[in-house]
């Protein structure tokens, strides 16, 4: 098949889970697939370059720059919107729009390129929803007015929230996965410590529930050292905040951390945290179950996909602080508890491998070619 992935940011764009996740779904389908990426202009990631597709750059106005701040700041836009519709015009205006309609099929994973991309174009094409956080008038006009010829979701959870919230029927399910061999347990740690290390992983805004974390880490009874890795807009809040509370000797904040050695921080904790108040099916909590790790995190959306109570970790529901004080010390305090629960993370995280995911996907592109061939 002639592949099209048609997203604004997965060529330049370090973070972000979803584009992380086209990027390993991409790798995998290359060599067996011409794939072309349809992405913004900008610095192309070394491991997209390695990859065996064609990347085709268009225009864009990026989220960071000060023209998609002032555009968004004059209309109700949201950044990301801003870079859509800039991509989309620019697509219009060229040959790529042409080229976009050679292909046999065309995959989009943002709302408005669904929108945008499948009422416009005449080849097949299939959107990936990722996780819904709530039925937002956007996400209802997508459903109303989009034209794709098939849904999948990142979840069994998105997927029934799909269906009743948008109306659309959602034909599978690809979920965001693992590199099993680069995240396990006998990876070398980034760092050591005295004492059992309590470990959160992502980008530092709001929603993640990292106040949460360093308010429980403050009531723990069990001796822990805790390292929030990651960057964003809250980091020097969140730095302050642990001073004010009178842990910060005990916090270590390391900044962001490329993809390529994260994975040695994963090996250093003992138990992994993630308390955000939503999420779509968090790539760290993956990330951490092949890493043979247990989990304490939150009981929303599709996270119970991959934290069984009691088994591989604990969920406590958002904002609670004392239930997180409360699983965070039943773990630390039990050292075979942990590497019990340490076993069934690496067993679960067996079903989110990228090789597996890219033959589910592979098998829905193919019966949409092939349904429009006929």
């Amino acid at each position: 098949m002639n592949i099209g992935i048609y997203s604004p940011r997965v060529g330049f764009a370090n973070s972000g889970g979803t584009e992380t996740v086209v990027r390993e779904l991409t790798k995998q389908l290359t060599g067996r697939h011409d794939i072309t990426l349809y992405t913004g202009t900008g610095n192309i990631l070394p491991e997209v370059e390695r990859m065996d597709a064609d990347i085709v750059q268009v225009d864009l106005i990026p989220k960071e720059s000060r023209l998609n701040e002032r555009v968004c700041s004059y209309t109700p836009l949201m950044s990301a919107e801003v870079e859509s519709l800039s991509m989309f015009w620019n697509v219009l205006r060229s040959d790529v729009r042409d080229a976009l309609n050679r292909e046999d099929i065309v995959s989009t994973h943002y709302y408005l390129d669904n929108l945008l991309l499948s009422r416009t174009l005449s080849v097949p094409n299939v959107f990936h929803i990722p996780g819904i956080r709530h039925s937002s008038i956007r996400w209802k006009l997508m459903g109303r007015f989009a034209q794709p010829d098939s849904y999948l979701a990142t979840s069994k959870d998105t997927k029934q929230r799909a269906e009743d919230w948008l109306g659309v029927s959602v034909d599978g399910i690809v979920y965001p996965s693992v590199d099993r061999d680069q995240f396990n347990p006998d990876v070398k740690p980034a760092v050591t410590e005295d004492d059992p290390i309590v470990m959160f992983v992502g980008r530092l805004q709001d929603g993640k529930g990292v106040p949460d974390l360093l308010d429980a880490y403050a009531q723990l009874v069990s001796p822990a050292v805790l390292y929030i890795v990651g960057d964003g807009p809250l980091r020097a809040e969140l730095e302050q905040r642990a001073h004010d509370i009178g842990i910060a000797d005990c916090v270590r904040f390391t900044g962001a951390v490329e993809h390529e050695a994260i994975h040695q921080y994963f090996a250093a904790c003992d138990v992994f945290c993630l308390p955000s108040y939503h999420e779509g099916f968090p790539v760290v909590n993956l990330e951490a179950l092949a890493s043979g790790k247990p989990i304490v995190s939150t009981d929303i959306n599709a996270i119970a996909e991959q934290v069984t109570e009691g088994k591989n970790g604990y969920l406590v529901s958002p904002g609670d602080v004392n239930g997180l004080t409360e699983a965070l010390d039943r773990l630390l305090g039990d050292g075979p508890r942990r590497e019990r629960f340490g076993r069934v993370s690496r067993e679960v995280s067996e079903k989110f491998t990228w090789d597996r995911q890219a033959e589910i996907l592979e098998m829905h592109l193919q019966r949409i070619v092939n349904d429009n061939v006929e």
